[in-house]
Order: structure tokens, then C-alpha cells, then sequence
């Protein structure tokens, strides 16, 4: 793989990381609201907000397995919470403009 195509790869893996912090922060809100709002214990939302995600525990299940099987060691490391890479870095390094120019 190509230097372009791990920086590239790196960005995608951060970005889904931080879609998937700000979608659990969207679910606490949304579930706040409707817990406030007495929905019924039945409903998709208080279903989905027990599960702690709107997924089905199959669609857990594809994408754990999805990413478990990577063979790519940054994939691995990155998932571990492990290797030279941290989160914060990436992010900041991507979202911050240069020091440089």
C-alpha cells in the first residue's frame, strides 16, 4: 500500500471513529428528550437506546467481524488503542492548520 493510500486510509478511520462519538452523543440527546416525553418502554427508540445503538446486534456483528478482519497492522493497532498513532494526533493533525505555513 502506498504512503497516499495510508494517509488516506488513516483519515477514513478517523473520520468514522469520530462519526461514530458524535452519533452516540446524538442518540443521549435524542434519548433524553424522548425519556422526558414518557415514550413507551416498547418503542424503536427506547429499544434502540437500551441497546445503546439503533443497529441490530447482526449489524454489530458485520462490522465488528468487518474490522476484526483486517490484516492491516495499523487497522489492528489503531482498533487496539495501541501503536505510534493516537486518535487526538490524527484528528488534530487533520482538522489544525500547519505550524509550518
Amino acid at each position: 500500500m502506498s504512503s497516499r493510500e495510508e494517509l488516506v486510509r488513516e483519515r477514513l478511520l478517523a473520520e468514522l471513529s469520530t462519526l461514530r462519538e458524535r452519533h452516540d452523543a446524538l442518540r443521549a440527546q435524542v434519548g433524553k428528550l424522548q425519556g422526558q416525553r414518557g415514550l413507551p418502554d416498547d418503542s424503536p427508540v427506547r429499544r434502540s437506546k437500551k441497546n445503546n445503538t439503533p443497529l441490530g446486534q447482526a449489524d454489530r456483528d458485520a462490522i465488528e467481524a468487518f474490522f476484526n478482519s483486517s490484516e492491516d497492522d495499523f487497522t489492528k493497532e489503531f482498533n487496539e488503542g495501541q501503536g505510534r498513532l493516537q486518535r487526538t494526533e490524527l484528528l488534530d493533525g487533520l482538522t489544525m492548520p500547519s505550524r509550518g505555513g
